[in-house]
């Protein structure tokens, strides 16, 4: 974004986005942890209470597109100043939540607003920088997203232990406010194009994309409670694919439209951005259920869940680096390929963990699965960034932000629908709060063995990527 009568440099606009950016990233990571904790403080079951985390992660997904393309007809600075101000007060309201279902509604609110402050971060980056800076800054804002992501989990279990579950809402306030002041003083006031129309914003193709996340997650999760075979869950999963078939066909046809079909005839453009979507998946099946297991089967406090699930966030800040200067000199294929492949065989480790395995064991696999991660995301985001022309980067940003999103909340779903269904299937053999060495009565191995065999499916779509290099259009 062009700076306010060049007072400020790029790197103060960086900060001012950062600080929205890392948040709302923060805020779909950092509820894992407590889980246990607010499960058992509303008195609820654990496929109800995962829509604390599926509710902000489908919001912030079906929005990100929808508010990146109204910013591109309106104003950018007053979007992203709204949505810093609304994910605030609505961090407040998490926080005063009186029961679980006004905790949901005010994730759902508090997400709206995470959607403007993401949506928005690549283009405000874009603009900020120079041609020749660009890749560089949109690279930067990509990691402030996965450390929010990423320390969530440590962080959750700190504040739950030191505080309570609704301080990790109230942590957001002021620095919230802080956002709201520094974006409304350094973001110039942009105004929009002359003649701008407002036909420009796809509103078909944002509805359906939005109806078919929203029926599909909710006939994934409902499935787990009613059972799969159940007649309103078929017509719903029916529902939903029809409805995306609708979505595709629109969008070939739209003239603006909310996701640009064309840049997926790129191998390397569609491989890195499925294989994104299959990667967090897999985490968050994995940091959706391991604090489950972590409290309840190994009787650990929410502080030493946190400090364990460190791990990976440690493996990912301390290899990234590395492995993103060894994908310029090799290509992306190789590591990529080899990043799924070493997570795969650690949660395939995870997989067998019982209520006798040592924390150092479990500390040793996700250092592994830590170190998978940090092999594969730097290759793999600089594939996507380097499959489009210059003039597309907030384009595959806005992309890459919404395929990695969906990813998270299907990994959520997932992860309780096994959960819950393996859980009335082992109901009758076991007490599933004490498990034992044999893995087939575990639902915790389950989702962990199930997050394994997906990576394993991005370990074949990352090899048939295409070229070994970027910059293919």
């Amino acid at each position: 974004m062009k700076l306010n009568n060049k007072k400020y440099s790029k790197w103060v606009v960086f900060i001012a986005v950062s600080i929205g950016t890392y948040m709302a990233a923060l805020d779909s990571s950092i509820v894992n942890v407590s889980m246990p904790t607010i499960t058992r403080y509303f008195h609820s079951d654990i496929s109800t209470t995962n829509w604390v985390i599926t509710v902000y992660l489908l919001t912030l997904t079906g929005l990100l597109l929808i508010f990146g393309r109204l910013a591109d007809i309106f104003s950018r600075k007053k979007i992203f100043s709204i949505g810093m101000a609304l994910f605030t007060f609505f961090s407040l309201t998490c926080g005063l939540a009186g029961s679980l279902t006004s905790l949901i509604i005010s994730r759902f609110l508090q997400a709206v607003g995470g959607a403007m402050l993401m949506s928005l971060s690549p283009a405000i980056i874009t603009e900020a920088f120079p041609k020749n800076e660009r890749g560089k800054a949109l690279g930067a804002i990509g990691t402030v997203v996965a450390l929010g992501i990423m320390t969530g989990a440590p962080a959750g279990g700190a504040i739950v232990s030191m505080f309570s579950w609704r301080y990790i809402f109230f942590i957001n306030v002021p620095v919230g406010v802080i956002g709201v002041i520094l974006s409304i003083i350094v973001l110039e006031e942009k105004a929009p194009k002359t003649g701008a129309p407002l036909e420009r914003f796809d509103l078909i193709g944002a509805f359906l994309l939005l109806i078919f996340l929203v029926t599909f997650l909710l006939a994934l999760s409902s499935g787990s409670r009613s059972g799969f075979y159940d007649r309103t869950i078929i017509i719903a999963f029916m529902i939903s694919l029809i409805v995306f078939i609708i979505f595709i066909v629109t969008q070939m046809k739209a003239r603006n439209p909310t996701i640009e079909l064309h840049l997926f005839r790129n191998a390397g453009f569609s491989s890195a951005n499925v294989t994104a979507m299959i990667t967090y998946m897999a985490i968050f099946m994995v940091m959706f259920m391991l604090p489950f297991f972590l409290e309840r089967v190994a009787r650990l406090s929410p502080s030493a869940i946190g400090a364990i699930l460190i791990t990976p966030t440690t493996m990912l800040l301390i290899f990234s680096p590395l492995f993103g200067w060894v994908s310029d000199k090799i290509g992306y294929r190789f590591l990529r390929c080899c990043g799924l492949t070493t997570m795969s065989a650690a949660l395939l480790l995870l997989s067998y963990i019982t209520n006798n395995t040592s924390m150092l064991t479990i500390v040793l696999i996700l250092f592994l699965y830590g170190f998978g991660i940090g092999m594969f995301v730097p290759p793999n985001n600089s594939l996507l960034m380097g499959s489009v022309p210059r003039e597309k980067l907030g384009v595959a940003a806005g992309m890459l932000a919404t395929t990695r999103n969906m990813g998270m909340m299907i990994g959520v779903a997932a992860s309780s629908a096994i959960f819950t269904y393996q859980t009335k299937h082992y109901s009758h053999k076991m007490d599933l709060d004490i498990l034992t060495v044999q893995k087939t009565y575990s639902p915790y191995a389950d989702v962990f063995f199930a997050a394994a065999l997906v990576c394993v499916i991005g370990i074949v779509i990352a090899w048939l990527q295409g070229s070994n290099h970027a910059r293919d259009i």
